[in-house]
This record gives C-alpha cells, sequence and structure tokens, in this order.
C-alpha cells in the first residue's frame, strides 16, 4: 500500500506447458583460443529442446561461408551439436561466428542465436639446425602436420635465432662453442630442444664449457638395450607440463604408443650437470636412465635435451618412426607444445546481461570507437578501463583503436 492509500498488486502469468528451442551454450572445445592458421575449430553448441519433440537446423555463419547441422531432439532433451571449422583461408585477426536455428518454432526468440568471436594468428614459425636436412626429413614433415610454418639450415648458415618461436637442434655431430653461446642467448626466454645424433655424435664437442652452461647433461657414452628401452611413465605422474597432454591423450581409445611399446635400442648415457633446481629428468627410461631432461632459465625460457636420435639414418637407434603408428609425431608435438609459450588472447565472448566485457585503454592507439548492432559511439574510458555495461542488445561488437597523428587505425578487439 503506497502512502496515498493506492494498493498495487505484482503478479507473474506463466504458460503451464511452454514449447522452447534454445541455444544454452556455445564455446570451442576445451575453451581453446586462439587458434593458428591451418587449426581445425571444433565449435559446440549446447541445444536443448522443452516441451515437445523438435527438429530443425541449427546454422553457423562465419562471414559469407555457412554450415547447417539438422538434428532432432526428444522432449526436454539436450544435445550437444559440433561443427569442424578449417582456419586455412581465415585472415590473421579476430573472426566472428552467428549460431542461429533455420525456423523459428517458439515464441521464446532470445535464445534461438547465440554470437562466438575468436582469434586466428600466424603458424608459430620454428628453425630446425641440422647437418643434413635431408636426413631429419620425418621430423621437418611432423612439424608441418602440427601446424607450424619451419625453416631449415645448417649451423654452418648462421640463422637470425630471433625470429623464430623455437629452435630444434637435431642430428648435428658436432657444434661449435660459437652455436652453444647463440642458443644459450636466445633460451634464455624462449624454447631450444636438442636431439642428438647418433654414431656421428662427438661427446667432446657436447661437453665444452659452452655446452656445459647451456645443457641440462653432458654426455658420456652410447647405451644398447634389448629388446630396447620404454619410457617408464609409472615413475613420471604426468604432472610435469611436458607430460601433461598425455593426461587428455589417456582418454583416447587405443592410442598408438600405448598398443605398439616405442623403444630405444641404443640411446645416450648422460649424467645431469649439477644438482639444481633449474634442472629436472623429465622423462625416465624403465632402467632409471635420463630419457628427456629440461633446463629452464631464470627469465623462462628453456632447452630439452633427448638421449636417442630421431633422425633419418641407418643404423636406427628406436622405433619412435615406425609406420604402423609413429611416435615422432607424438613426442615432436609433446616438444613443441612444451617449448613455445602458449598464447593466451583477451576474453572475447560474454553473456549479455551477465559479468560485462572490459577493455583497458591502449594509450599507442588513444581514440576508441565501439562499433555494433546499429550503433558506432566513441568511447570514455575511465581510469583507463572501459566496462560495456549499457550495451543495447547481444551481437558482434568490434573495439577500433586509432592515432590520428601517426595515421593508425586498427581493431582492439570484437
Amino acid at each position: 500500500r503506497t502512502h496515498d492509500a493506492t494498493t498495487v498488486l505484482y503478479f507473474d502469468v506463466g504458460i503451464d506447458a511452454p514449447i522452447d528451442l534454445g541455444i544454452v551454450h556455445a564455446d570451442f572445445i576445451r575453451g581453446q583460443q586462439p587458434f593458428a592458421q591451418g587449426d581445425r575449430i571444433e565449435l559446440n553448441a549446447l541445444v536443448k529442446a522443452t516441451g515437445e519433440r523438435m527438429t530443425n537446423t541449427l546454422l553457423c555463419r562465419i562471414g559469407e561461408r555457412e554450415l547447417a547441422q539438422p538434428f532432432e531432439m526428444d522432449k526436454n532433451a539436450h544435445r550437444t551439436l559440433s561443427f569442424l571449422i578449417s582456419s586455412e583461408k581465415l585472415a590473421p585477426g579476430f573472426h566472428q561466428a552467428e549460431l542461429r536455428f533455420e525456423t523459428n518454432i517458439d515464441a521464446l526468440v532470445f535464445n534461438n542465436t547465440r554470437f562466438v568471436t575468436f582469434e586466428v594468428q600466424k603458424k608459430p614459425r620454428v628453425l630446425v639446425l641440422a647437418d643434413d636436412v635431408s636426413k631429419v626429413e620425418d621430423f621437418v614433415l611432423a612439424l608441418e602436420v602440427l601446424n607450424h610454418d619451419v625453416a631449415t639450415k645448417t649451423p654452418a648458415d648462421k640463422a637470425a635465432l630471433h625470429e623464430y618461436a623455437a629452435v630444434f637442434v637435431i642430428d648435428v655431430a658436432a657444434p661449435t662453442d660459437a652455436l652453444w653461446q647463440a642458443l644459450g642467448a636466445y633460451a634464455q626466454d624462449r624454447g631450444v630442444c636438442v636431439i642428438p645424433a647418433g654414431n656421428r655424435l662427438q661427446p667432446s664437442a657436447y661437453n665444452t664449457a659452452a655446452a656445459r652452461s647451456f645443457l641440462p647433461a653432458r654426455f658420456v657414452e652410447p647405451v644398447s638395450a634389448s629388446p630396447g628401452s620404454e619410457w617408464n611413465l609409472d615413475a613420471n605422474p604426468l604432472q610435469h607440463a611436458f607430460l601433461r597432454p598425455l593426461l587428455a591423450w589417456a582418454e583416447i581409445p587405443n592410442l598408438d604408443f600405448r598398443r605398439y611399446p616405442r623403444r630405444a635400442t641404443r640411446s645416450w648415457r648422460v649424467v645431469p650437470q649439477e644438482k639444481s633446481r633449474d634442472i629436472a629428468t623429465v622423462v625416465e627410461y624403465d632402467d632409471g636412465r635420463p630419457a628427456i631432461l629440461e633446463r629452464e632459465f631464470p627469465k623462462g625460457g628453456k632447452v630439452l635435451l633427448l638421449t636417442t636420435p630421431m633422425d633419418d639414418r641407418t643404423p636406427v637407434w628406436n622405433n619412435y618412426g615406425e609406420r604402423i603408428a609413429p611416435f615422432t609425431v607424438t613426442l615432436t608435438s609433446l616438444c613443441a607444445r612444451h617449448l613455445i609459450a602458449a598464447t593466451h588472447g583477451n576474453k572475447t565472448n560474454f553473456i549479455f546481461g551477465q559479468a560485462p566485457p572490459s577493455v583497458k585503454q591502449d594509450f599507442a592507439l588513444p581514440r576508441a570507437t565501439l562499433q555494433g548492432p546499429g550503433l558506432s559511439e566513441e568511447l570514455r574510458f575511465d581510469k583507463e578501463r572501459w566496462v560495456g555495461d549499457r550495451l543495447p542488445k547481444a551481437g558482434h561488437y568490434t573495439i577500433l583503436g586509432a592515432n590520428p597523428d601517426a595515421q593508425r587505425t586498427e581493431v582492439l578487439t570484437k
């Protein structure tokens, strides 16, 4: 009752048996963001049918491309629909996808559409250093299959290491001190993987003072094992960052390297340089010897050292490259993932009416403009930050940053 004796009554009117088909949630597999050019992008949408059995088609539009996923759903059922998006022809930058039903069959239209933004980046550029690049073609192919932009050079080429996201030194018999020093400077904040040569390797070149200041271990002698040394994963609980991808891969049925044991019939016996928290054995063989070691540097860089070759020379020292189930790709993937720092883009997807987007001011591009459904307005920053708590409706939005003096404009986020 109000102060003037007027009575106000509040009540809701609902529907006894509501009928609704809605997109409950949309996200990329395992929340992955951003993607590299060439990645296969999996976008999942959770759809819910309420009230009756539903038949429809979920559409996914990205620019001029449209993908369709027909479906049937029982009453009050949930279902995840997946779209596989090729990024091969997508330019680096932000891209936006719209999910919607082909036919709106209910009156509750706000949940019939979802908008998602994702970022595509250039493939990581990596360098492979080898005495003879023709002898490491399988390794290079594995990196390319794993969606890396690969350059191959010999140590004599004196490559500009800083141009690469990671460096792989493979099948180099006798690296010079100059190479070790260059790799040591590079690895302070980047990643290097050293994969030894087999019979050609000269231990004296791997045990110089320059090498010892860089490598996690010194080389002693080659060791033979019959039928071969396997990784002892029971002694490595997969907690090291290098091994962590195996936790997800372990869910894959009939995983090849578990069905077909990977063995090294010959490997190098190595001894860690010194007792240090910066040096660790990542994986052991089943006889207790180190299979892979790592040295970390204060600025975040690291070097991985393998103890058995991965080149194409004979005699082979392991069965990692057997065609029935090549372990080369698995091991190469583990090394590359560990060496190349993951890039985490800004959060780009928000639910309308929930936690709003927030953007920090970029002083290199001081004028920012918000563009979206039916609007274009200059942003006003408060304490160097803009909060989008007054967006008019759900949809795709883009923030452009500009520096008129430098005649520069670019997309800050979408």
